[in-house]
C-alpha cells in the first residue's frame, strides 16, 4: 500500500514537469507522453475554429476533456504547442476547463506566409496523474 502511494505521488509530481519540459523543447508535445505502458486516462477532443485560415483573423482552438467513462471534467489544465514551418514552436495555454469540460486558446496573430503552410497543434490535458493527448493540423493561406 505504501509503495502504491509513493508511485502515485511520484507520477503526479513528474508528469507535469515532463509535460512542461516537452512543451518548452522544439519537438512535438506528443513525444512527451508517458511510457507506452500508461494508456491515456483522459479523453481530449481538439479542434480549431478555421481549418483553412487567412491571417487577417485570429485563430481559436477548442478543447473538451472527459474521463475514460465519458464524464466531462472541470478544472483540467490543457496546454498546447503550435508548430509552424520555419518558426520556433509556440506554447499555448488554454483556459482551465469549465463545468462542461470545455477550454479555449486564442492564437496570436502572425505574418502571412509566402505560400500556404500547414500548422500543427498538439495539446495535452493533465489532471493529477491522468493525461490525454490530441493533435490537429490546419492550413494558413497568404
Amino acid at each position: 500500500m505504501l509503495m502504491r502511494f509513493v508511485r502515485l505521488a511520484a507520477c503526479s509530481w513528474l508528469l507535469p514537469g515532463a509535460v512542461t519540459l516537452a512543451l518548452a523543447g522544439c519537438g512535438l508535445v506528443a513525444t512527451a507522453q508517458p511510457p507506452a505502458t500508461a494508456a491515456p486516462a483522459l479523453k481530449l477532443t481538439l479542434w480549431v475554429e478555421w481549418p483553412v485560415l487567412r491571417t487577417d483573423r485570429p485563430q481559436v482552438a477548442h478543447a473538451v476533456v472527459a474521463s475514460a467513462q465519458g464524464e466531462r471534467l472541470r478544472g483540467v489544465t490543457v496546454q498546447g504547442q503550435l508548430t509552424r514551418p520555419g518558426a520556433d514552436p509556440l506554447l499555448l495555454m488554454f483556459s482551465v476547463t469549465d463545468a462542461d469540460g470545455y477550454a479555449t486558446a486564442v492564437f496570436p496573430m502572425f505574418e502571412p506566409p509566402a505560400a500556404s503552410e500547414t500548422h500543427r497543434l498538439v495539446a495535452q490535458a493533465a489532471m493529477n496523474a491522468d493525461y490525454g493527448v490530441a493533435m490537429i493540423e490546419y492550413e494558413v493561406q497568404p
